[in-house]
Order: structure tokens, then sequence, then C-alpha cells
């Protein structure tokens, strides 16, 4: 699946980012950075060809998610029934998830309390560039208090946990986290 997806931008994600590591050859803590972020970017899974044909045929090709006409097994996806607070993060240089169909997703879910952050920088810059972590984190903090401090609750459902519940325990993990490595 990485393959593929470096094949979207292969200058730019195959040739460009090894000319840039030999500008920085003799860097030391740039080499080892570089190193980290290529094992993490190449340490997942295999997908089998199938189910990668799949997702690129349905979420790119024919865009079906988007639509609300994506199946998962029998049942059809419909985003107008995620109804609860949605804080849509993405990157503007994101060259997996463009900004354009991010910007179209707030808009199709079912819920009236939803929000865009538009970061500067592309997809896995948001999870590893320090700079943006300090945009990153910050944001889905004031997102979470603004929510925390609301004196009316959502609906409940099937499976409902108070708002208050999920901010605590979204505060725990972001808090619990720790410092990201420096980039």
């Amino acid at each position: 699946m990485n393959f593929g997806f470096l094949l979207l931008n292969p200058a730019r994600l195959m040739l460009d980012k090894y000319v840039g590591f030999m500008e920085h050859v003799d860097n030391k803590e740039f080499v080892e950075n570089f190193m980290r972020m290529k094992k993490w970017i190449f340490d997942s899974p295999d997908i089998p060809g199938e189910t990668f044909r799949q997702f690129i045929q349905y979420c790119y090709q024919k865009n079906l998610l988007i639509r609300s006409k994506m199946k998962v097994g029998d049942r059809l996806v419909n985003l107008k029934n995620i109804t609860m607070p949605r804080l849509n993060i993405y990157g503007r240089f994101d060259h997996l998830v463009p900004p354009e169909a991010c910007d179209q997703l707030t808009g199709r879910v079912g819920s009236k309390d939803t929000e865009n952050a538009c970061l500067e920088t592309g997809h896995i810059g948001i999870y590893v560039s320090s700079k943006i972590q300090k945009e990153f984190v910050p944001k889905i903090v004031e997102c979470l208090k603004k929510r925390d401090l609301a004196t009316s609750e959502p609906e409940q459902g099937e499976g409902f946990l108070s708002w208050q519940m999920r901010c605590s325990i979204l505060k725990a993990f972001v808090t619990s986290a720790g410092p990201l490595p420096a980039t």
C-alpha cells in the first residue's frame, strides 16, 4: 500500500527526499531522524492486493464514501449517521487525502457541531512535525475544552458516552502520549 501511495508523486516522494538526504548526510541528527521516518513509514502490515484495489476504486475513483454509497459487508455507510461533534484536522499539502476532500467530509456528516482545522503541512507532517504539534495538540485541547464546558449534551443513543466522558478519555490519551520525537 505504501508503495502505491509513493507512486502518486514519485519525483517528490522517492527522489527529492534522497537529494535532501545527501545534502544533510553530515548532520547526524538529520540522518537519524531520516532513518526513523523511513522505518516508520514502511512499518505497516501488508495489504492483500484485492483489498488495496477495492480501496483505490471505492474511495478514490468512485468516491463512494463521501457520496454515502460505500458498503462495508452488506451495510451501507451513511455519513449522516455521524452525529457526534467532529473536529476535522488535515494538512494543506496532503497528497493522499487532499484538502478538497477533507472540506467536503465535514458538510456530509450529520453533526451540526463540526469544525475544520487545516494545518500547513502534508499527510505525515501532522503526526511527526514538531512545529505542527505545537498547533495540532492545542487545537484538540481547545476543541475538547469548549465542548467540555457546554451545558447541553448530544442525544443519547446506543453506545452513548457523555460528552464529558469522551472529552476526559481523549484528554487522557493526548496527555499520556507525551512529547513526540523532535523533527
